[in-house]
């Protein structure tokens, strides 16, 4: 339970250098704990071989034989979350579901002690969140502050700020999000210094969040190196869906569709080796919507097909099969399809059924991104005004939760149908919200607005701690020097000053 908590993390090959057959065959909870760090560590086949000796030398988890039976259930349960949460079991597995429901009767033993009960209900919160079921969520938040303190487990806090800021992003609270993030960030680079997965969790949710605000602009994103992320030990299903939708964009926006495709292979390949099921399927979705985006019908059919991606409109639905971010990549890549197939009905159809779930569950984020993928449908479909209308309610959704990415990547019909709405003379708050997300347009477009040069990144990197003339000394570089690259380092941010620029780059991990 402490390894869950991040209290312990002994070197795996210290660990397993101890772990022979025998041993494990004596003490299955060993096992377990080797299965943990190896999860983490992206060895998912040899952590599934070694749960596996553990099962066979505990009867199936149903014996103990150096101990109590319930120990080893807690043990079996922190490591199954380890699999569910980087993406190795899926949401709807039959085992799985008993192992959760076994895990909140063991939760709601009051004579258990409360640090591991909290464990348990923190360990509930990522599978209610993923379920997207979030009252149930925010009631196992409820119950872990009331058995423990902030002070007492700092990691634990860590841990559910992340999970909270998810749901708010979900759920368009971005304000709620961001400090949520923010604070997970602090307490990582604060506390644990020593253990990076804590810190690489919170960055890649945190620009998940600042890229669908645009507060991460695509050529700044280009410059950093979110590839190297990906195939960081450590990351869950939840950060590398945030990374690998953003990486797909800005290659695109940087090179080419195909450059695009090819780097999809190659997480889709490292998805398969470390037997992440579920990013597979993920990344199967968003193969499909790039290629649909692209006009390249006759290969996204197929890449829907390779992806053995569900074959009806409800079963790209399914809550119950399907994690919310899963379900949204999926039913969204179904949405572009039927838009490039001009199945316009087909696809009008699936929009309402969609919007449906999406506001059963509070799932604000999606109903944006569909609202905008509707508008262009209905463009193409020359209907201007359901094209209209789609928009008139992402801008209502817009004026609360500044998701402007989801119409900047419909940049060509969204430009077309903001200008025949503003022509419309709209009501003052539509018409706020219609001529922001223009600018933004423009500003998408303008020649200037390119990554971050090498120089700029220098004195981005100095403006936490120095001067204006002490970054100059530190570069060879005039004061007006500095002043020239400072304004240029607002304006790609979007910030207005010094202290908001050092904020955003912290943030989005551009400041380390």
């Amino acid at each position: 339970p402490r390894l869950w908590l991040g209290q312990v993390s002994p070197p795996i090959e210290e660990i397993a250098a101890s772990l022979t057959h025998d041993v494990i065959k004596r003490w299955p909870r060993l096992a377990l704990t080797q299965c943990y760090i190896l999860v983490f560590a992206d060895r998912i086949p040899e952590a599934c071989r070694l749960y596996e000796q553990a099962a066979a030398s505990s009867d199936g988890f149903t014996r103990n034989p150096t101990g109590d039976i319930r120990d080893l259930r807690i043990d079996k349960f922190f490591v199954e979350i380890a699999f569910f949460l980087a993406g190795y079991t899926p949401i709807n597995a039959a085992e799985f579901e008993s192992a959760v429901a076994d895990a909140y009767a063991i939760a709601r033993d009051d004579e258990l002690e409360p640090a591991t009960r909290a464990m348990l209900l923190f360990a509930l919160c990522i599978y209610e969140n993923r379920r997207a079921r979030f009252d149930a969520l925010l009631e196992c938040v409820e119950l872990i502050r009331q058995l423990i303190s902030d002070s007492q487990f700092p990691y634990l806090t860590n841990y559910v700020d992340i999970q909270l800021g998810c749901m708010a992003m979900a759920q368009g609270h971005v304000q709620e999000a961001e400090t949520s993030f923010a604070t997970a960030l602090r307490i990582a680079r604060t506390l644990f210094t020593d253990n990076p997965m804590h810190g690489v969790i919170a960055e890649a949710v945190l620009r998940d969040l600042q890229f669908e605000r645009n507060r991460l602009s695509l050529p700044v994103a280009a410059g950093m190196r979110l590839r190297d992320n990906f195939t960081q030990p450590g990351n869950t299903f939840a950060t590398h869906a945030s990374e690998s939708a953003i990486i797909s964009e800005i290659t695109q926006y940087a090179a080419s569709v195909d450059e695009a495709l090819t780097v999809l292979t190659e997480m889709t390949e490292y998805a398969r080796v470390t037997r992440r099921q579920t990013l597979v399927r993920y990344l199967a979705a968003l193969r499909v919507a790039t290629l649909a985006c692209a006009g390249r019908v006759t290969e996204a059919e197929r890449a829907w097909r390779a992806g053995a991606l569900p074959s009806s409109d409800a079963g790209c639905l399914d809550l119950q099969a399907l994690d919310w971010r899963e379900m949204e990549m999926i039913a969204c890549a179904r949405l572009r399809l039927y838009a490039a197939c001009d199945a316009f009905e087909a696809g009008r159809e699936f929009t309402e059924q969609l919007l449906r779930v999406a506001r059963a569950h509070d799932l604000v984020r999606t109903e944006m991104r569909v609202y905008a993928i509707s508008m262009a449908l209905e463009r193409r479909a020359g209907d201007m005004d359901a094209a209209c209308a789609h928009l008139e309610t992402f801008l209502h959704h817009y004026t609360t939760t500044d998701y402007a990415r989801p119409i900047l990547r419909e940049s060509d019909a969204s430009r077309e149908v903001l200008e025949h709405l503003l022509a419309s003379h709209p009501d003052e708050l539509t018409q706020s919200a219609a001529t922001d997300l223009l600018m933004m347009l423009d500003s998408n477009n303008e020649e200037d607005e390119a990554g971050f040069t090498d120089r700029e990144l220098a004195v981005l990197k100095l403006l936490p701690d120095l001067r204006d003339k002490q970054i100059a000394a530190e570069l060879s570089i005039s004061r007006e020097g500095v002043r020239y690259h400072l304004g240029r380092i607002f304006a790609k941010l979007g910030v207005r000053g010094r202290r908001e620029a050092v904020k955003l780059a912290q943030s989005i991990g551009l400041l380390q």
